[in-house]
């Protein structure tokens, strides 16, 4: 925070509590907001955002206001992707100093056909906690944006940031529940409008 969010005068709502995991590093070139959403979410697996009032939150997401959207709810566009490229189905990780491994894959990525494969070394000596917690980390993060559902609202403000919505529609067949990742709101010529783009709950 004192050096990555304090000095651009940002304002933070909430903390959270964070582990002592030990292997965090960022790649060069990284933003600032890419080495704070790194960091909270390799020590504390949560999700940085922030508020309505425009404050840092890193004590992850609240409830969220409920959204439903079913076959009554009045949809203008609909739009469901799924990325494979670059979304690991396993990890290795190798620790040099003790010459030792540990493998963490994901079966269900495997089943459906995913075949991306990452070796990944951690600094100085490492425990079997502190390997298996690092392929974990690499895994998630690969899939975090796998499943992308934007669904195109009218009005303005139909869901806020953090809001989870329930997915009864028929097509696509996507039942369960989904978190708003980013909200669009807009008026203009075509009338007023709230693009929502949703990821899966747990990502």
């Amino acid at each position: 925070l004192r050096r990555h969010v304090n000095p651009y005068g940002i304002v933070v709502a909430s903390r959270g509590s964070f582990s002592t995991i030990p292997g965090f590093s960022v790649e060069s070139g990284s933003s600032e907001w890419q080495v704070l959403r790194s960091f909270v979410k390799y020590h504390g697996g949560i999700e940085p955002y922030f508020d309505r009032e425009g404050r840092l939150v890193l004590s992850g997401y609240g409830g969220g206001t409920g959204l439903l959207i079913d076959e009554k709810t009045p949809v203008t566009q609909i739009t469901y992707r799924e990325r494979r490229y670059g979304v690991l189905s396993e990890v290795l990780v190798l620790d040099r100093a003790r010459q030792a491994s540990q493998r963490v894959a994901d079966q269900e990525r495997i089943d459906r056909g995913y075949r991306c494969r990452r070796v990944v070394t951690t600094p100085g000596r490492s425990n079997y906690r502190t390997m298996l917690y690092s392929g974990e980390f690499q895994l998630k993060e690969s899939g975090a944006e796998r499943l992308v559902l934007e669904v195109t609202l009218p009005g303005v403000f139909a869901a806020w940031p953090g809001d989870i919505v329930e997915w009864r529609r028929a097509k696509p067949a996507l039942g369960g529940r989904w978190r708003v990742w980013e909200a669009e709101s807009a008026v203009d010529a075509r009338g007023a409008r709230t693009k929502l783009v949703l990821r899966e709950v747990g990502n």
